[in-house]
């Protein structure tokens, strides 16, 4: 029996990149197993190689003739066949997609998992700032949502929050979870003292990560105060930044102004295939963000063996096991966040059983069990 045939959207493909992207790439490559896959790649650093795809087309061009190019790779995906497409996050593959695959009978998934809508103004005006986002993002976003057959989301709360903020039927919205190549981030089977000394710190310090885009979405405006209050109950504990972004100075000057430049050490950006050495050394992991929709940095955490305090956004309820949950507070209360890393650092065994439940929990989105989840239920009608 033919395998069904997908053509995937994919905005940008760095083998160095530090964001979430390089899970996608990994996606691809198990989904090559289960499919005829074509994948478009709108913007690209270095050899491209995404393993099994029978097909990869590269967006080349600059200028007002990308969407053009867009447009003729996406029919070149259809003429060889391809009778679904999926877009992750890009709004001008995921217009094109749509109505390409309106015109000749074939289907279009859109991903997006993000609370985007607290982030638009409320009212239109004549503003710079306003006329940006609303023409540059609410806009584009609601196109997507409106052309596209379907929406793929990653939980169940953030579908009730598409159909909440945008209207978008349930009977239009697919869950899908987020995946983790478990090889790529595997359990620490060493003692944290061992990853720290790695990292030029005392084998007994008390290690803190925070590892993030520096932006207020991601919470970086709280980092320094979480960082002073549990300072003054753990005195020597450690805070390691893993991030870049428009916040970044921001927090550097916080840190300043708080006379924590010992406690509080900025590491910038770090290519995601290197990140498990850090989540191998950290006791506590924190993502203190104001937005989310299905926190990827939550399974890495998971999948090395580290507890986490987080905020209740997004999905992230969906994706925590009951005792977890314990560990999940109100977005911007610094004060319950920093009360639960002090709770943690002080407490190695119940440490432990957090990472043990996590290590069980991340098994359910392994991207091998993950993939084919996706096949049956984007991809089901296809076969």
């Amino acid at each position: 029996m033919s395998r069904p045939k997908l053509a995937f959207i994919l905005p940008q493909y760095d083998a160095h990149s530090q964001e979430h992207f390089s899970h996608t790439v990994r996606t691809l490559e198990v989904l090559a197993e289960h499919l005829d896959l074509t994948v478009i790649v709108k913007r690209w650093s270095g050899p491209v190689h995404i393993g099994s795809a029978q097909r990869v087309l590269l967006q080349r061009r600059r200028g007002p003739l990308r969407a053009l190019e867009l447009l003729w790779l996406v029919l070149r995906a259809r003429l060889s066949g391809c009778m679904a497409f999926f877009t992750h996050y890009s709004y001008s593959g995921a217009i094109t997609a749509a109505l390409v695959a309106r015109l000749s009978g074939a289907r279009a998934y859109y991903w997006h998992c993000g609370q985007a809508r607290q982030y638009y103004p409320h009212r239109w005006s004549l503003q710079r700032s306003v006329l940006t986002k609303k023409l540059g993002d609410e806009l584009p976003l609601n196109l997507c949502l409106r052309l596209s057959h379907a929406l793929v989301t990653g939980t169940a709360r953030m579908a009730a929050y598409y159909t909440r903020e945008f209207g978008v039927r349930g009977s239009r919205i697919i869950v899908v979870p987020n995946d983790i190549d478990l090889d790529h981030f595997p359990q620490r089977q060493t003692d944290p003292s061992q990853a720290k000394a790695a990292l030029g710190l005392a084998p007994d310090t008390p290690l803190v990560l925070f590892v993030h885009r520096l932006s207020p979405r991601k919470g970086a405006q709280y980092l320094a105060e979480i960082a002073a209050r549990v300072r003054q109950s753990v005195t020597d504990a450690v805070f390691l930044v893993v991030g870049g972004g428009p916040y970044e100075s921001l927090v550097k000057q916080q840190v300043a102004a708080r006379g924590l430049d010992d406690a509080v050490r900025m590491l910038g950006w770090v290519p995601n295939r290197e990140l498990s050495r850090y989540y191998g050394a950290a006791d506590v992991f924190i993502m203190p963000s104001d937005e989310e929709g299905f926190p990827r940095v939550l399974l890495e955490a998971q999948a090395v063996g580290v507890p986490f305090v987080a905020t209740d956004v997004g999905g992230v309820l969906d994706i925590v096991t009951p005792l977890q949950a314990e560990y999940v507070v109100s977005k911007g209360d610094t004060a319950a966040f920093a009360d639960k890393v002090v709770a943690l650092l002080r407490d190695p065994a119940f440490r432990a059983e957090l990472s043990a439940q996590g290590l069980q929990n991340v098994q359910s989105y392994a991207v091998k069990r993950v993939a084919p989840l996706f096949v049956e239920r984007v991809l089901g009608g296809l076969a």
